[in-house]
């Protein structure tokens, strides 16, 4: 029979920075303690724990009443004594046998006297629970109750004895088989021989044997290696010596634990086996526990501790001792509260604890044996005994110094302009706050919000590059600084935009003041990058006797002051008034009704004539946007237009008037039939006119209304300039698929002729600015002239527009020029109305040719 017995482990020593092992202050439990006490509960036998030195009860397990016949909670007032209750007859050889086991060994059994005075006889074993290293932390025993098995195992050797005294061998034998069919644990008998001469169900049910197959073969043979195990050796020495042994011993072969008693006779050996395999487990798992909770205390990164609860350390692992600077002596002689560098610290920790028994998240400061703080970050919990008395804390402490260096960096970048180390906007909103609040309390507090804006920042940035553009930054916040007052604000909200706080002002002048001294200041050059550089500001006032609730707002009318100085040239302030408010309010409206006018269609087109001066004839006509507001009727250009610009919203409102146009255009021309096509022009904005597909858009407007031809485009002078060349790209590929174009606003946007030499033009567009005086004083007379004559040398026409009075008419015949339109000829009409139009000029010239 191949078997294997468990190593006892060594008994306790004592740890080189520890101290001895038998410390009043290892009476605190660990997790592990914990552990082993739920496993214990579920065992039917005695369980007991101590320190060390058995000096404090840690745990009793409830099976205690029963076997002794006494209350629990008695054992732990007082130190365990072993030999309680324990028979005189028999407390020399217990007592004996446990110092002589103390790190663990063989049970002793022996009677034990109840309180009642009745005896039982219990099975008695103490194991020490120690560390990686060795130290004893706890000790345990075990205790069986063994009553029934010695009752058993006396009425067997009586019975025995009794039928060897008799010569009714066989009644003997039924006698004794009868008592051992019926006990629990297993029995065999094995003759001088070593064969088997008997075994008991339950023995077969451990060994896994059938009987038949174990009486009468020798142990040797059917256990192969068992001679040699702790089984065959104990066996040996009980034949040998004449003496009954006990052992517990593991076997391989089925996987248990036995506890082992066997007598020698003259017929051989008598073998009573019971199963310990769960208890065995149960210590094994309870070693185990300890030695993981040993090696997560020791190897945790986070300092760990254990206390009393008036805050004498029990214990701490090397982390806690490496970061508070103490060896493991000195641990000893520590109490918490010598840590804490404030002692209300300490005072919140207890009551926090005290209140629901645990804390978290408790930063602190704490001071190390050198002196130095640390900024700790501490979690604890109670600590209970089994009577649920608060024993000690337990618990954790994180050193976040760093952390806390680092919040406070992130909090001053979180408040300040990385780039000219002014606070920036959340931290100028925060002071801004204040003041509003103050001023709310306090009537007689006064104070004033500057908005700055770089006039042209753009241009630094696009010719020297984003770095001298940054360096220009940092040289005018340190100039705005010095602008102000000691203890105003200065900050970056961000790009080239500054805001100015000025606390404690007297009256209006104050500010107007402080925002002169800022144009002085950035009228002397900057020099960045060996380059002399200018800047101006365009500043906005706002003050807080408007009476303001929220700082956005104070802010905001600085802002809308400040575009209305930019507006008026820029370098230069303006006040704030309600105004600005209302009209910065009714155009955001406007913003928002003019998306939604572009999703609804609520767009029409209306056609202003182009006449021929010469003949009075209708020769095309201008399409012209019109907005048909749900509330305030029918707008003009002049009043959603920029806005459309600005927002981008013109892309799809042009290419909406350009298709419907055309549509319109190819009805006229399918249903009229005029013998000339008449001229079909329509605006191209300054965006439109830089959209990639804006080309591929026109194409095919064209080709799916089926337009016959006559299509002008019109762009500005002034949006031609602004991106001469890709504008020069765009018309060469219009004028390539049939498209016309035309220069609106001429003689207003500084072109050079050599810039007109270059762009594919078939007409030119005499803005209504030069037309108004002609025919009064002929102020514009030579301007127009010279505008009329260019477009004659360069092969194309000239359109004047705004023409509304006779003589303006008369002059502009007299000049040369050949078309026109304005209010003298018709004002821009519905679609219905210009097509009636053309077509009674059409009925009116086919009866003249009739005549």
């Amino acid at each position: 029979m191949h078997e294997s017995e468990e190593r006892n482990p060594e008994r306790g020593r004592e740890h080189p920075s520890e101290g001895h092992v038998r410390s009043p202050a290892s009476s605190v439990p660990s997790p592990a303690d914990e552990c082993l006490r739920q496993l214990a509960e579920h065992l039917g036998d005695v369980f007991w724990m101590t320190t060390p030195d058995r000096s404090r009860v840690i745990y009793v397990s409830p099976s205690y009443e029963a076997l002794w016949g006494r209350a629990v909670e008695t054992v732990y007032a007082r130190p365990l004594s072993v030999l309680e209750g324990v028979h005189p007859e028999d407390r020399a050889r217990v007592e004996a046998a446990l110092t002589r086991n103390e790190a663990g060994g063989p049970a002793e059994e022996a009677r034990v006297v109840r309180a009642d005075g009745s005896v039982c006889w219990v099975s008695a074993r103490m194991v020490p629970i120690m560390d990686e290293a060795g130290v004893v932390r706890r000790i345990v025993g075990v205790v069986e109750d063994i009553t029934a098995r010695r009752a058993v195992e006396e009425r067997a050797q009586q019975a025995v004895a009794a039928a060897a005294a008799r010569e009714e061998a066989e009644s003997a034998r039924v006698e004794v088989a009868g008592i051992l069919e019926r006990i629990t644990d297993g029995f065999l008998a094995l003759d001088r021989s070593w064969h088997f001469t008997y075994a008991n169900p339950r023995a077969e049910e451990l060994l896994g044997q059938r009987i038949g197959s174990l009486v009468g073969k020798q142990m040797w043979e059917m256990f192969p290696g068992s001679r040699d195990s702790v089984f065959g050796r104990e066996y040996q020495r009980a034949v040998r010596e004449n003496v009954s042994v006990h052992f517990d011993a593991g076997s391989t072969v089925v996987d248990r634990w036995f506890s082992v008693h066997a007598y020698p006779g003259e017929a051989g050996l008598s073998v009573y086996f019971q199963d310990i395999t769960e208890r065995k487990n149960t210590e094994r798992a309870l070693r185990e526990s300890e030695r993981r909770y040993r090696s997560l205390f020791e190897e945790s990164r986070d300092a760990i501790y254990i206390t009393t609860r008036d805050g004498r350390f029990v214990d701490a692992n090397g982390f806690w001792l490496e970061l508070m600077g103490y060896t493991r002596a000195e641990l000893q002689t520590l109490n918490a509260a010598d840590l804490y560098v404030a002692p209300e610290d300490r005072e919140r920790f207890q009551t926090e604890i005290e209140a629901s028994g645990e804390v978290r998240s408790f930063e602190v400061r704490l001071r190390r044996k050198d002196g130095t703080e640390l900024e700790c970050l501490i979690t604890a919990n109670v600590w209970k005994g089994v009577m649920g008395d608060v024993i000690g804390y337990h618990g954790t402490i994180r050193d976040i110094t760093e952390r806390k260096i680092a919040e406070k960096q992130l909090r001053r970048r979180a408040l300040q302009d990385p780039l000219t180390q002014l606070p920036n906007r959340a931290h100028f909103m925060d002071r801004l706050t204040r003041s509003v609040e103050r001023a709310a309390v306090d009537p007689a507090y006064h104070f004033a919000v500057l908005f700055l804006d770089l006039d042209r920042f753009k241009v630094v940035n696009d010719s020297l590059g984003h770095m001298a553009g940054d360096e220009l930054l940092v040289q005018v916040a340190r100039r705005l600084e010095g602008a102000v007052r000691p203890g105003d604000t200065v900050a970056r909200l961000g790009g080239d935009e500054f805001a100015v706080l000025l606390y404690e002002i007297s009256e209006r002048d104050d500010a107007a003041a402080v925002a002169e001294r800022i144009h002085q200041r950035l009228r002397e050059p900057h020099v960045v990058n060996r380059h002399e550089v200018f800047t101006t500001a365009s500043v906005g006032i706002a003050l807080s006797t408007a009476g303001y609730d929220r700082p956005e707002e104070i802010l905001r009318d600085a802002d809308t002051a400040m575009y209305r100085a930019k507006e008026l040239g820029g370098v230069r302030h303006q006040l704030f008034d309600h105004t600005m408010h209302a009209e910065a309010m009714a155009l955001l409206h406007l913003e928002t009704d003019l998306r939604r006018a572009v999703e609804r269609q609520e767009f029409e087109v209306h056609y202003q004539p182009i006449v021929s001066l010469e003949s009075g004839e209708t020769i095309g006509f201008e399409a012209l946007a019109r907005w048909r507001h749900p509330q305030r009727g029918l707008l003009l250009p002049a009043e959603f237009i920029p806005l459309a610009e600005e927002t981008g919203l013109i892309v799809p409102i042009g290419s909406w008037v350009l298709r419907e146009a055309c549509r319109s255009m190819a009805c006229w021309q399918s249903r009229l039939r005029p013998p000339t096509i008449p001229m079909l022009s329509v605006n191209l904005s300054a965006r439109q006119l830089m959209q990639p597909d804006l080309v591929d858009m026109v194409a095919g407007v064209v080709r799916d209304t089926g337009l016959a031809g006559g299509l002008r485009l019109e762009i500005t002078e002034s949006a031609i300039m602004a991106h001469p060349e890709a504008a020069a790209d765009v018309f060469h590929q219009l004028r390539a698929i049939g498209i016309e174009l035309c220069i609106d606003d001429f003689g207003t946007g500084y072109s050079s002729l050599s810039h007109l030499h270059r762009f594919p033009v078939s007409l030119l567009k005499i803005d209504r600015s030069f037309v108004q005086r002609l025919g009064q004083d002929d102020y514009n007379l030579e301007i127009v002239r010279a505008i009329v004559t260019l477009a004659g040398n360069l092969g194309i026409d000239a359109i004047a527009e705004g023409v509304e009075t006779t003589q303006q008419r008369d002059r502009l015949l007299s000049l040369g020029s050949r078309m026109a339109q304005g209010f003298l000829f018709s004002v821009p009409v519905p679609g219905a109305m210009a097509e009636a139009r053309l077509a009674d000029e059409l009925r009116a010239r086919a009866l003249d040719a009739e005549r």
